[in-house]
This record gives C-alpha cells, sequence and structure tokens, in this order.
C-alpha cells in the first residue's frame, strides 16, 4: 500500500495540518511487522517536534499526494525530524511533509497566508489616503 503527504484540519485552529501516512512501512519506522495486521503510522511535526503515532483509523486525512520516491523519503525522513524545533514560519508541518514528500520544503499555506495579509495591508493604506 501506498505512501501519502495528507493533510486534515487543525483541531481547533483555521489551518490544516500536514502528515505523512505510511500504511505498509515504507518508510520503515515500525521495527516488525504487526502480528495483528498492517498499521497505519502518521509522522508529522508538530509544537513538540517530530512525531510518530499508530492509528487504526485516517478517515479524517485527505491525501495531498501520493509519495512515489519511497527510497528518497526514507532518506529525507531524518534530516527533516534534524531540523529543529518547531517554527510555524520556518519548520512547519507543511514544511516537514513536504521535504520528506518530494525534497522541496516549502508551505503553500503559509505563502497563501502572506500574500492575503501583504494585500490586505496594501489596500488598507490605498484606501487611507
Amino acid at each position: 500500500m501506498p505512501l501519502y503527504h495528507a493533510q486534515r484540519r487543525s483541531p481547533g485552529k483555521s489551518v490544516m495540518h500536514h502528515a505523512l501516512i505510511d500504511t505498509d512501512n515504507r518508510l520503515g519506522l515500525l521495527r516488525s511487522r504487526d502480528l495483528f495486521g498492517p498499521r497505519v503510522v502518521v509522522a508529522d511535526l508538530n509544537a513538540s517536534g517530530p512525531s510518530m503515532a499508530l492509528v487504526d483509523d485516517v478517515s479524517e486525512w485527505t491525501a495531498v499526494q501520493e509519495v512515489t520516491d519511497v527510497e528518497g523519503a526514507r532518506a529525507r525522513l531524518p534530516v527533516a525530524q534534524a531540523r529543529g524545533p518547531y517554527d510555524p514560519f520556518g519548520n512547519n508541518c507543511e514544511h516537514f511533509a513536504n521535504e520528506v514528500a518530494t525534497g522541496k520544503r516549502e508551505s503553500p499555506q503559509l505563502q497563501a497566508a502572506v500574500a492575503v495579509l501583504c494585500l490586505s495591508a496594501l489596500l488598507a493604506w490605498l484606501l487611507s489616503g
């Protein structure tokens, strides 16, 4: 089964939370196969740092993209995990998931928010004078 870059609404926030959904231990995060069937691992970056959780239900997650370069993702994961603490502007969950999935550290969600803020400030300035 595939490896995905996925997203879900952050509880209590108006932003999306991004993570990697590993449905068949493609990233090698589990030391051995589960005796009770395949387990799903959610690997992400949050305010506490990089995390990994075994989950039974991923229905609240939506796939952003399937990760096709699994070997590359496996190599990029420890680099992304070692980047340092969570920073909403420079090292957020979307940066983390995109870096592992594609090798590109980017946050389109953050870029859009900054663009809206800049346009709002420009519009306010134009209307003020």
